[in-house]
């Protein structure tokens, strides 16, 4: 059975970096006032876009999986040839305590590291200073019940480039693209590789069920590591569901029994209709998969299940 399709305002799982939560930012082991946060005109991620960052999602003031996002970042940042300085290892601290001066217990934080940049420092000088800043944002969840269509973004992936795979600050194409998925009212749009086969949307990871089988994308095919993705396959292991990653065609994904996206911010979304086509309303594996993992962030955050939302 698939559900009827109508169109509805396209749930965005972003806020806006502004409101009370951004008061105050975290900047290299220090609270200050959002007015005080700078970054040098000179620092190579805004001249260059040279810089990682990540995302992930507070419950009662507590980080959800903040080790394995900050050790995705150094992954980005070694592969970005970057140092790690040293105020990441303040973030394990310093993020609940931007929460509590923001009065934001349950929000989205983004941590950005910038490449550093000086006057007359060359574009690879290593010793220009960088800086590390969090930040917070309201950001509310799909809501349930509500319609969640997905497209196909006018543009393909490469896994041959130098950051895929990486959480660049060079992201203004995947920025542009989520900007026409959702000005057309879509949560996200899906990105295919020069093969036409489905590898991620612009800010999700793609998984389906086919015949009882879980299926994603293979991290060798450029997708981005995602960590909800990782918790999302241990659960399914925990749960008995088979798995498997490989990529799937764009017509498989619109046969399958089941569709969903998962990111730090969203959780984990089904989707109704893809490219065009109505999915089935029955959807067993996505509800246990989403319970598995409302359950695992109550139980990490220490907060009430009902608080999680998904």
């Amino acid at each position: 059975m698939r559900r009827p399709w109508t169109r509805r305002p396209a749930p965005s799982p972003r806020g806006a970096w502004r409101g009370s939560e951004m008061q105050h930012v975290w900047v290299d082991g220090e609270l200050v006032g959002a007015e005080q946060a700078t970054v040098s005109v000179f620092d190579r991620t805004l001249l260059y876009g040279l810089g990682a960052f990540e995302t992930f999602r507070l419950w009662g003031g507590v980080p959800f999986l903040l080790e394995r996002h900050l050790a995705r970042l150094g992954r980005s940042l070694a592969t970005l040839k970057l140092p790690q300085p040293e105020a990441l290892a303040g973030l394990a601290d310093g993020v609940p305590a931007l929460s509590l001066a923001c009065a934001a217990p349950d929000a989205v934080c983004r941590i950005t590291v910038t490449a550093g940049g000086a006057p007359g420092a060359s574009s690879s000088d290593t010793a220009a200073p960088m800086r590390v800043l969090a930040m917070l944002r309201s950001t509310p969840a799909p809501s349930a019940g509500q319609a969640v269509e997905v497209g196909v973004a006018p543009a393909s992936m490469d896994a041959s480039s130098p950051v895929a795979g990486v959480k660049s600050t060079s992201y203004l194409a995947h920025y542009l693209l989520r900007e026409r998925a959702e000005a057309a009212g879509r949560l996200d749009d899906l990105l295919l590789d020069a093969q036409g086969r489905v590898g991620e949307a612009t800010v999700s990871t793609v998984f389906a069920v086919l015949h009882g089988q879980l299926l994603t994308s293979p991290l060798s095919s450029g997708v981005l590591e995602g960590v909800t993705r990782g918790e999302i396959l241990r659960l399914a292991g925990e749960l008995g569901i088979e798995t498997e990653q490989r990529s799937l065609t764009l017509d498989e994904l619109r046969g399958a029994d089941e569709c969903f996206l998962t990111g730090a911010a969203k959780g984990l979304v089904c989707v109704d209709r893809l490219a065009g086509e109505d999915l089935p309303v029955a959807r067993p594996l996505s509800a246990a998969l989403a319970s598995a993992l409302a359950d695992r962030i109550a139980a990490h955050c220490g907060v009430e299940r009902t608080r999680v939302g998904f």
